[in-house]
């Protein structure tokens, strides 16, 4: 088939089109842009054919950018390839809307298999979050040790302070220079644990919401340390909550204990059961590690009341059972590692992982990410004459 050569009147780009069309509408696969085949250029006929207007019983030719040398394709097939890339942020999830290339296989357009209020809980595979994970530790990890080194400093000197207080009076009765104060210190004991059960819900939400500050690339993460107060309280609700329920089953599994201990010759069950009730504790524990790791996320993101950020947080790992699996296996061995290395690597391994956690919350929830992997240079089809410097 006879070729006609004509470049696009809107964006400049050489296409090939058949000689039999000249005098029809074409689209221009780069931008788009429709336009009528004209009678200049070359490889075309002797004898051209009139040009025919358009109708609609006639539809525009796709016309079709030149094949290299040596290339496979058919004729009259389109190469996709070719394709200037997308700008949108839409075709890639980024929240910096950075221009990628739409036929570039990516992980950032799953449909919802979930709705909980605003909530939508998608199904990604573990690459999906382990990979921007690392490529944002790699660009963005100094806002992530820093918040990990002004939290192990804050609540040394937080902690440690009362402590020393409790202990001088402690040293103070023992002498017997304080007398009279052991009412003193047992109610500075009851005060200073509510104290650090708070610090600690204050601290860990403030954590995790540097980490999604910084899968989101968004400015200042580090004020993010201090959370809103309405946000540690939902997570100190749903933490006592969880408790609540572990403390009744942990009392209903000494109370068994006890009764088989009881009867007469009972002693070695009862001690049986105890090491299966250690053994089905530690499951327990790393179950719902499985089921809860995206809790601490949901709720610290702030779209869900106490009880319903535990809710959420199930259901998206059950959504995503091997995911989240995976997720919580790749977290234990980074902290083993941390601590192998005479617990001087939690400082890298500990904010690693929780960069992990949040990239996993916000990307099973199909929300936004700066991935630094989304940049791409502009793609230039070969058919571009090369630019002079």
């Amino acid at each position: 088939m006879s070729l006609h050569r004509q470049p696009c009147p809107s964006c400049g780009r050489e296409l090939e089109l058949p000689a039999d069309a000249i005098g029809r509408m074409a689209k221009c696969p780069a931008c788009e842009a429709t336009f009528r085949i004209a009678e200049t250029g070359g490889n075309r006929p002797a004898a051209s054919p009139d040009p025919v207007p358009p109708s609609a019983s006639q539809p525009p030719v796709p016309s079709q950018p030149p094949e290299s040398a040596g290339s496979e394709n058919p004729a009259g097939s389109e190469n996709p390839f070719q394709t200037p890339i997308a700008r949108s942020s839409e075709t890639t999830g980024s929240a910096s809307g950075r221009p990628v290339n739409p036929y570039q296989a990516t992980s950032y357009s799953a449909e919802p298999v979930l709705q909980l209020g605003e909530t939508e809980i998608v199904q990604r595979p573990i690459e999906d979050i382990v990979s921007p994970t690392l490529a944002i530790f790699g660009q963005r990890w100094s806002p992530l040790i820093l918040a990990a080194l002004i939290l192990l400093v804050a609540t040394g000197i937080i902690f440690g302070v009362p402590f020393l207080l409790m202990s001088i009076i402690g040293s103070m009765i023992d002498n017997g220079a304080l007398p009279n104060g052991g009412p003193i210190l047992a109610i500075a004991a009851l005060l200073f644990f509510p104290f650090i059960a708070f610090l600690s819900c204050y601290t860990t939400v403030g954590f995790a919401r540097v980490s999604l500050a910084v899968a989101r690339n968004q400015p200042s993460p580090l004020s993010q340390l201090l959370p809103p107060l309405v946000i540690v309280f939902r997570f100190a609700v749903g933490l006592v909550a969880l408790l609540f329920a572990l403390a009744l089953v942990s009392l209903v599994v000494l109370v068994v204990i006890g009764l088989v201990g009881s009867i007469e010759g009972g002693e070695v069950i009862a001690a049986g059961l105890a090491i299966l009730a250690m053994i089905v504790a530690t499951v327990f524990v790393f179950a719902a590690q499985w089921l809860l790791w995206p809790w601490i996320f949901v709720v610290s993101d702030g779209k869900t009341s106490a009880l319903g950020s535990i809710r959420v947080g199930y259901h998206i790992t059950m959504s995503n059972k091997v995911t989240s699996l995976l997720v919580v296996i790749i977290a234990t061995v980074l902290s083993m590692a941390g601590s192998a290395a005479c617990y001087v690597g939690q400082f890298v391994t500990t904010p690693l992982t929780m960069l992990m956690f949040a990239v996993g919350y916000l990307l099973l929830t199909n929300q936004a990410i700066d991935n630094p992997k989304d940049s791409m240079a502009p793609y230039v089809p070969p058919s571009y004459p090369p630019q002079q410097n």
